[in-house]
């Protein structure tokens, strides 16, 4: 039986089709969570809050320029 998916793994790939879907170059979103985990490790933030904060924001983006297509073409 295959091991559950980790919500990280599910994140991640989201991420490289937001990545894809924006034209920017592969694993963008992966790096810009890197940086956000040191940084948060820094500011003395979980990494896990980092991470998850900085990949939710990113898919977000994508959602909202989806959203603006679609009216434009409508």
């Amino acid at each position: 039986m295959d091991p559950p998916v980790r919500l990280a793994e599910l994140m991640a790939t989201l991420s490289m089709a937001t990545d894809l879907a924006m034209g920017q170059p592969m694993e963008q979103a992966l790096r810009s969570c890197l940086i956000a985990v040191r940084l948060g490790e820094a500011l003395g933030l979980g990494r896990i809050l980092a991470y998850a904060g900085a990949l939710l924001g990113l898919v977000s983006a994508f959602v909202n320029l989806f959203r603006l297509v679609g009216r434009a073409t409508r």
